[in-house]
């Protein structure tokens, strides 16, 4: 991946992509004026270059390396790996340590959770969020970053005490409204301190089915937040270092990942209007801008 400026020779066609492929509403669209206001939520960077398994690994241990980052996950009980909407959890605890400013979080209600991320409040969203704390709070995380000859790797578990509300049931007759609560560990409380990324929350929950799509919309913020303004960057589709290697592990075949980006850039665009992405003409790269430049919010 690299980045190009943006010059009249690259800048026209890459604006004109965007522009003919994506057609922007007028300010006084209906269309756009229906658009909620963003709410900002936050995630670890690490998860956004090197992401959760999207689907449940068979074994218990995973580990999965893109550029120079690399994440291994491992079990500690038997609920296995987290995968999948398990990525709710980290997007909950990022997003509550910027908005407390505390290792000690208070998370409110199993409701006002699931509430957060517009997933139904039912029997079944309340086991699903259940097991979902299980599977995160057995697991290990070791991230693993290299800078030049220099290695450096942090292993962690997100939370190290918890008070949540399915531990009481015994107890407690209206467990929907306990107020729960966790105290992060150091470690990823510095590691959110230090990388997180701030991401859309209304794109987070309208993607939230789709892990794969999520991943993806998560690591595209992380890149045009890092593109200079007045440059883009070229992320190539195959080859080494490339988005198959990091997204492509579902698909056999190079034609049907190359759909499946479209695809993936078509619902981000419905819920991102100023999504900064557009596959090149030929279908090699993903070209992205700076999110803020020269599109405007």
């Amino acid at each position: 991946m690299y980045t190009v400026p943006l010059t009249a020779s690259t800048y026209s066609p890459l604006l004109g992509a965007l522009q003919s492929r994506f057609p922007r509403p007028e300010a006084a669209s209906p269309i756009r004026d229906t658009v909620p206001r963003p709410e900002i939520a936050y995630y670890p960077r690490a998860l956004a270059i090197c992401a959760l398994p999207v689907r449940r690994p068979s074994e218990g241990q995973w580990t999965h390396q893109f550029g120079d980052c690399a994440l291994t996950l491992t079990s500690h009980g038997t609920d296995g790996l987290p995968y999948g909407q398990d990525r709710l959890i980290p997007l909950l605890l990022g997003t509550l340590a910027q908005r407390q400013d505390s290792r000690t979080l208070c998370l409110g209600s199993a409701y006002q959770m699931l509430n957060m991320f517009g997933i139904a409040p039912d029997g079944r969203g309340y086991q699903r969020l259940e097991q979902r704390f299980e599977r995160i709070a057995s697991c290990t995380f070791q991230v693993t970053r290299w800078e030049g000859e220099t290695e450096r790797t942090t292993t962690f578990r997100l939370f190290e005490e918890r008070s949540l509300w399915y531990e009481l049931r015994s107890r407690q007759s209206d467990l929907a409204q306990f107020v729960s609560s966790v105290t992060l560990s150091e470690e990823f409380w510095n590691e959110l301190r230090n990388h997180s990324l701030a991401v859309d929350l209304n794109v987070v929950k309208g993607l939230l089915h789709a892990p794969g799509n999520l991943d993806f919309y998560l690591w595209m913020t992380m890149r045009a937040q890092n593109v200079r303004r007045g440059r883009f960057t070229k992320a190539p589709l195959f080859g080494k270092d490339s988005l198959f290697q990091k997204f492509g592990g579902g698909y056999m075949q190079q034609r049907d990942f190359r759909k499946g980006v479209h695809d993936w850039l078509r619902n981000i665009r419905e819920l991102w209007l100023d999504c900064p992405a557009v596959l090149s003409t030929d279908g090699r790269y993903l070209l992205i801008c700076n999110h803020k430049s020269p599109f405007g919010n």
